[in-house]
């Protein structure tokens, strides 16, 4: 009877193990060729086209998502989108690695972020069918920590393009096929639950029932947005106005994104005492502040301080905006609450890097060198400052609010 039970409980263990690892790997490959972005992309055409490389693939992604769910949902399977769509990623990786036609490349870098978005929205749809059928709360929480020190943790791996830059291509390429082989082993929930469409008509009802969560909205999109700036131009910025290396520039920017898995937990934590909205505007003034100061040294080590410092930022505001969103939706509409917050954010991530890369040309006419990058990272940097000046004083209107919606007090978590 014994060994029965911890059968299961190891038959349960694997089946949660196996699609958070996978979004590791999923992730690792996105990231793994920005820091080799200079020379795949800005040195074979210009400086532009890196901005509509990376805007291209999250075109791909906004446009594919609801449909991979909508897909997915159907059909009744999960696990054949999602070998599917991953060995079709890895076939684009490769492809890319051989650097064919510009129209070509960007064409399969599109087509890369619609299969992409397949593999990485199934896989999250597959946590969440897990977390549902075996009764275990945390288990999206985990999948997001597990992304976010996949994006992180995948930069560094753009040294292996100091002498070559196909090789993180090839490497995004092996990641993508180890997906496809390691999901042929993944089991499908007994019941699937069904995927949040999101309409446009759907979000504006939803803003005029609760106009308050245009507050968590704004923060992801302006979130994003400027994680654009920081793929983009500061990836550049690092590359060839401080001559650093493919490996140093990815560590630096991994710097970014890594915390947010690490301390998601610590932060979850932190609301319990704080409430929500704290942190969401803490977050972000300090990003906001260490994007700004970014342009205005050229010294390494103030430079891995000031992006250790965002990374900090990042990681107090990823958990609570969500949250925020989650809490000031009315219940029946929190789905659809959640795949607006998505929605938006990937509009963020589609727009910023072509906004950063344009801006730049722009500026360009009246600044160079430092200066260019300090105007540029300042831009950036405001604007997330300017969003929480613009919500401060909201403060105790969101708290009331929550209480009124949850019966909770100003932070709309329960005290004990």
């Amino acid at each position: 009877m014994n060994t029965v039970v911890l059968t299961d409980r190891q038959s349960d263990g694997w089946r949660i193990a196996l699609p958070v690892v996978l979004i590791f790997f999923v992730m690792a490959a996105n990231t793994a060729i920005v820091p080799v972005l200079k020379e795949s992309v800005k040195d074979r055409i210009d400086e532009k086209a890196l901005g509509w490389f990376l805007s291209l693939s999250y075109l791909g992604s906004f446009l594919c998502a609801p449909l991979a769910g909508w897909l997915s949902d159907r059909s009744g399977h999960r696990k054949t989108w999602i070998v599917a769509t991953a060995a079709l990623s890895a076939l684009s990786y490769l492809w890319m690695s051989f650097f064919p036609d510009p129209y070509i490349f960007f064409a399969v870098r599109f087509f890369e972020g619609a299969v992409g978005a397949f593999v990485l929205s199934l896989l999250m749809a597959s946590v969440g069918d897990l977390e549902v059928e075996l009764g275990r709360p945390y288990l999206m929480g985990l999948a997001g920590m597990t992304l976010a020190l996949g994006g992180g943790l995948g930069m560094p791996l753009g040294a292996a393009g100091k002498a070559d830059p196909a090789v993180p291509f090839m490497i995004s390429a092996g990641f993508m096929a180890l997906v496809a082989v390691g999901a042929l082993a993944l089991r499908d929930a007994g019941r699937l639950v069904e995927s949040s469409h999101t309409t446009v008509a759907d979000f504006f009802k939803l803003l005029r029932l609760e106009w308050l969560l245009f507050i968590p909205l704004l923060f992801v999109f302006i979130d994003r947005f400027t994680a654009g700036f920081v793929t983009a131009s500061l990836n550049l910025h690092l590359r060839e106005t401080l001559h650093l290396g493919p490996g140093q520039t990815g560590s630096m920017l991994g710097l970014v994104f890594w915390p947010m898995g690490l301390l998601s937990f610590p932060v979850a934590l932190l609301m319990k005492r704080t409430g929500v909205l704290l942190p969401v505007l803490l977050g972000s003034f300090v990003y906001g502040l260490a994007l700004l100061l970014l342009g205005w040294t050229d010294n390494v080590v103030l430079l891995i301080a000031l992006l250790a410092l965002a990374g900090l930022g990042a990681a107090l505001m990823f958990v609570p905006t969500l949250t925020l969103a989650s809490r000031l939706a009315p219940e029946s509409y929190r789905g659809t609450a959640i795949g607006a917050y998505m929605g938006i954010g990937s509009l963020g991530f589609l727009l910023g890097p072509l906004a950063s890369v344009y801006l730049k040309s722009m500026l360009a006419d009246y600044f160079e060198g430092m200066t260019l990058f300090a105007v540029l990272s300042g831009i950036f940097g405001s604007l997330e400052i300017l969003v929480v000046l613009v919500v401060l004083p909201l403060y105790g209107w969101i708290g009331r609010r929550l209480r009124q919606s949850e019966g909770k007090d100003d932070s709309g978590f329960y005290r004990r």
